[in-house]
This record gives structure tokens, C-alpha cells and sequence, in this order.
């Protein structure tokens, strides 16, 4: 099965935000990119540390020289670069994520166990998703009233 890929940009600003009442924080991130898993490669994220949610948030240090996927993966990169890659070597094209103002970034795929148990996810739908998003998780970002 091929999906297509969708490329969107997402501008928040101070007028295309709703004003609040109280203060809320926030440590969510944005959904970016659906590819053929296996197919891919993120670069960007080299020698630096994240938090495995797979392990209970240990923090460890990358060590490969771009990441690759033949497992479940559930990572939170702390304090990465404005610029991170996905090279699709199916499509023959390189996907790049800017990014300003999130320092982190989470990098997620089920796999198949945890696909199977994903009531809204298809047991087969991972090996088409990569969940690649900009975040504030390690220190989140207090959104003032108004």
C-alpha cells in the first residue's frame, strides 16, 4: 500500500492563537510526516541526548550516525538543531524539518506489537507512518493569558 505524502507547514503566531483566560502549559508537539518506514533515514539528531519512552524515559545519547528503523521507536531528542532530515531512499527525495522556538523533538513508531494494540491505528499501518515532530517536552512552555 502507498500513501501519499503530505508536506504541511504549520505558522503559529500571536494573532493565529485563541487568547486564554489562565496560564496552560504546554509540552505537545506537531505531527509531521507519513513514510514508508523502512525506507527512511533521520539525520540531524546524531551524538545528542534523548529521553526513551520505550525504557521509562532513560536518557541516553544517540549513537549511530542517522536513524533507521527496524523496531518500535519512541524517542525524545532534547535541545536539537532548527533543521532536521528525513531521507526517503523509496521516493528518492529528502524531507526537511525547520523548526524555531521547540527546542525538542520527538521521534515515534509503534511497530507491529503496539500497532496491534492501538485501537484507532491498523495492525499493518506502521510500516507507513513515521512520526517525526518539533516539541517542548523537557522544559514546556507556559502560554500566558490574553
Amino acid at each position: 500500500m502507498n500513501l501519499p505524502l503530505q508536506i504541511s507547514e504549520v505558522i503559529l503566531s500571536e494573532d493565529s492563537l485563541p487568547r486564554a483566560t489562565h496560564p496552560s502549559v504546554t509540552n505537545h508537539g506537531l505531527h509531521n510526516s507519513n513514510l514508508m518506514v523502512t525506507e527512511v533515514r533521520v539525520e540531524g539528531l546524531e551524538t545528542l541526548d534523548y529521553l526513551d519512552n520505550t525504557q521509562n524515559r532513560k536518557r541516553c545519547t544517540e549513537q549511530g550516525d542517522a536513524l533507521t528503523f527496524e523496531s518500535e521507536v519512541d524517542k525524545i531528542y532534547l535541545s536539537t538543531p532548527t533543521k532536521i532530515a528525513i531521507l526517503d531512499h523509496e521516493k528518492k527525495g529528502t524531507f526537511v524539518i525547520r523548526k524555531e522556538g521547540l527546542p525538542d523533538a520527538v521521534v515515534w513508531n509503534p511497530w507491529d506489537k503496539k500497532a496491534k494494540a492501538l485501537t484507532d491505528f491498523g495492525h499493518d499501518e506502521y510500516k507507513h507512518m513515521l512520526c517525526v515532530e518539533a516539541a517542548a517536552i523537557e522544559k514546556p512552555i507556559t502560554l500566558k493569558p490574553g
